[in-house]
């Protein structure tokens, strides 16, 4: 019984830690995007003014 699971909780495993990395990945670039983006915003604000 143990033995038949352990190949999917390997699985699980890895795909887990895949998304992780694609997850912080992401949640880096949407950080990097939403700075551009402040700063794209405070600029025009600074424009207008």
């Amino acid at each position: 019984m143990m033995s038949a699971l352990l190949p999917t909780i390997g699985s699980l495993a890895i795909l887990a830690s895949i998304a992780a990395r694609l997850n912080g990945s992401l949640h880096r670039e949407a950080r990097a995007a939403g700075r551009a983006h402040w700063k794209m915003l405070l600029a025009r604000w600074h424009w207008r003014r």
